[in-house]
């Protein structure tokens, strides 16, 4: 897991699982576009892309490990790929999805700004305030995510963001 965005971390993520197109860790690491570049494209994270990409050649699918990004700075490109996402496996949970992203409109693509407004209280939040999706079963689809088998976690993850439970307000106040 690195503090990079999610979106351009899925690159290298189906480059070391072997799910890629792309023939060097150079290539794959061609998908970090967003400011800081000099973080992950460089010679220490290509090294170590490249070396996990052969570790995982000598083990088994379900034993590889992957590189995640955590979406410190890109909610609304992680917000789209999730859309994209359930149009593809789960067009109505992405209707549910893009009702409840519906909020994010007003503010463009400013995360900041949501997030100031948010955290000060200074307009509505986007924040869920209904009891959470984690009781509910997975949808069918959520075992198809990016190719892999669906861990408990994921399947978690996947119910969240299909029911909308992601945490979507990224400042809070103390209380």
């Amino acid at each position: 897991m690195i503090a990079g965005d999610r979106p351009d971390a899925l690159r290298e993520n189906r480059y070391v699982l072997h799910r890629s197109d792309d023939r060097s860790a150079d290539e794959a690491l061609a998908g970090f576009q967003r400011f800081p570049t000099w973080m992950w494209r460089n010679t220490v994270v290509r090294d170590f892309v490249e070396w996990l990409h052969e570790r995982n050649a000598r083990l088994p699918a379900h034993e590889r490990c992957g590189f995640y990004g955590m979406d410190l700075y890109s909610m609304y490109a992680s917000m789209q790929s999730v859309l994209e996402y359930l149009d593809r496996e789960g067009p109505g949970a992405a209707t549910r999805a893009r009702a409840r992203c519906g909020c994010f409109e007003h503010f463009g693509e400013d995360q900041q700004t949501y997030g100031y407004v948010a955290s000060f209280g200074m307009g509505a939040s986007c924040a869920p305030t209904r009891p959470s999706s984690a009781t509910r079963p997975p949808p069918r689809w959520a075992s198809k995510a990016n190719g892999m088998s669906a861990t408990p976690g994921r399947r978690r993850a996947l119910r969240a963001g299909a029911a909308g439970d992601l945490p979507v307000r990224p400042v809070s106040r103390p209380d």
